[in-house]
């Protein structure tokens, strides 16, 4: 299903139980340079990485990252591409697996967002996009895609939420400025 920002979509498998295990694939496609060139006449590349915060009744609990690629539970896992054939889109450079029934109790929302850890700004960013992939069947659930760059530094693009025993996934599509977790948990929190 093609999302829209501001949409909800409940996660269920095909045959209507609750989802247990679950991807978030994150990609991006950078402009080509129009021949600038960088220090030491290499060409600028926009370094851009990916997170997974997660929360338990409006609190921070964990983030997920490359530095810090398992949760302490093992609930979530993060990885860079690329992937294995048959696993992720050719787009996808980021993946997050998540094993939904394994999280603990009090964790109720993973917030993905994609950043400039180096600090540069999406004006290079053509679009972003994440994948929700039932890894059970291997199949897209939903697929968001956030059309242009700008000046911001980060991107807010979705959320999972537990709803009592249902978890939900949300298009957020929100710019924000912040290089690293810290600097943007105020603006993930105002999407709470």
């Amino acid at each position: 299903m093609l999302m829209t920002k501001g949409q909800q979509l409940h996660l269920t498998k095909p045959d209507g139980h609750p989802l247990t295990l679950m991807s978030m694939n994150l990609g991006w496609k950078i402009a080509r340079d129009q021949g600038l060139l960088g220090p030491l006449g290499r060409r600028r590349r926009a370094h851009l990485g990916s997170f997974a915060v997660l929360y338990g009744h409006g609190r921070f609990i964990d983030v997920i990252f490359s530095d810090n690629p398992v949760s302490p539970d093992g609930s979530i896992e993060h990885s860079d591409g690329p992937m294995p054939d048959g696993i992720g889109a050719k787009d996808d450079r980021m993946f997050f697996f998540v094993q939904l029934s394994k999280l603990p109790s009090r964790a109720d929302r993973i917030v993905f967002v994609v950043s400039s850890f180096a600090g540069s700004t999406f004006e290079r960013v053509r679009s972003a996009h994440c994948r929700l992939v039932d890894e059970s069947f291997g199949r897209e659930i939903a697929r968001y895609t956030f059309a242009g760059g700008g000046k911001h530094t980060a991107l807010i693009m979705a959320e999972v939420r537990r709803a009592h025993s249902d978890w939900h996934m949300t298009a957020i599509g929100e710019p924000a400025i912040g290089q690293t977790f810290d600097d943007l948990l105020q603006a993930i929190d105002r999407h709470s």
